[in-house]
């Protein structure tokens, strides 16, 4: 009892019932280590201090309890006390919820309308870009082509032009003293008047030997060989200068015997028989290039064109699937 009075407990009277039930079960207990001493052989000690302790351990735990039942029943007004906030915000928001159903519902409208229009431009944007593709491929196809031929008309040239080079290599060393060399012949030798008589048909002249030593003594001479037009020899002429060169004294090393100057001039015959013979098979590949580029040019500039148109439309749908989203998002 003396332990108990600084405990609070509401009825007083249940004190005394506590004091007599801590003495019973102190009691029980040494009857209980008695019997386990004389059945097992093991002896358990009941003390004065075990019977403190027995009281003391009873107003811990009391006080345990009650601190774990205040916060319990703490916890449990707090909880009440937002159930009932709650039921008022949920009364707010229900308010507002109507409100907001009205909204969603014209949000979901607009959504709905949106899409319509998104799918439609979509798949006029999907059309366009089938169609880009389709022509993209088309034009490379035709680049390939024109490609083709520009090589095919560049291999034709490749085996005229080192003829050409050096014909003009060897023209480029003649002087106006070479030519006063053939001039000065008085009665020239055949291999001079045959390599003269192929220039003059060059130069579509007669093919005698007067009228040839009128031509190269002209002051301009070797520069109308150097600039001679060899994109424009006529067939007829490319026909004549065949027939020279088809000889077989219409050499470099031959006519070089007699004349230096007409060896350049010789070389320079062959060179633009070569040179005619393969511009003019040429020629059809050149005009087919032509007109091949003129149509890649005009694929690629409506090519141009269509990409553009496709760019704007994929820009709108984009635009529109923009608004989409952040009128799905107002929504949600």
């Amino acid at each position: 009892m003396k332990f108990l009075e600084a405990t609070d407990i509401k009825d007083d009277t249940f004190k005394p019932k506590l004091a007599a039930m801590f003495a019973m079960a102190h009691e029980d207990t040494a009857e209980a280590s008695t019997r386990m001493l004389a059945q097992w052989r093991r002896n358990i000690y009941i003390t004065p201090t075990s019977y403190l302790e027995l009281v003391k351990g009873y107003r811990d735990l009391l006080e345990e309890k009650r601190v774990e039942l205040k916060g319990r029943r703490d916890r449990l007004a707090g909880g009440t006390a937002k159930l009932v906030e709650g039921a008022e915000q949920v009364e707010i928001m229900s308010v507002e919820l109507a409100k907001k159903k009205v909204v969603v519902a014209q949000s979901q409208k607009d959504c709905e309308e949106l899409l319509v229009v998104i799918v439609q431009e979509k798949r006029a944007a999907d059309d366009k870009q089938k169609k880009v593709e389709a022509d993209s491929a088309r034009i490379s196809v035709e680049a390939a082509e024109a490609n083709a031929i520009a090589e095919s008309a560049e291999r034709d040239l490749s085996v005229a032009l080192p003829a050409l080079q050096q014909a003009m290599i060897e023209v480029d060393k003649l002087e106006k003293s070479s030519i006063s060399e053939i001039k000065s012949f008085a009665t020239p030798p055949d291999a001079v008047i045959m390599v003269l008589g192929a220039c003059m048909v060059l130069f579509k002249m007669k093919t005698d030997w007067k009228t040839a030593k009128g031509k190269i003594s002209e002051p301009d001479f070797l520069n109308q060989v150097k600039t001679y037009d060899k994109d424009n020899i006529p067939k007829s002429t490319l026909n004549k200068i065949r027939k020279y060169c088809n000889k077989p004294e219409f050499q470099y090393e031959a006519v070089k015997k007699k004349s230096v100057a007409a060896a350049a001039l010789c070389i320079w015959v062959r060179a633009m028989e070569t040179y005619a013979t393969v511009a003019m098979e040429v020629a059809p590949k050149r005009a087919k290039l032509k007109a091949a580029m003129k149509g890649l040019a005009k694929s690629e500039a409506a090519l141009a064109e269509a990409k553009a148109k496709l760019a704007e439309v994929i820009a709108q749908v984009q635009e529109l699937q923009d608004r989409y989203d952040t009128s799905v998002g107002e929504k949600k």
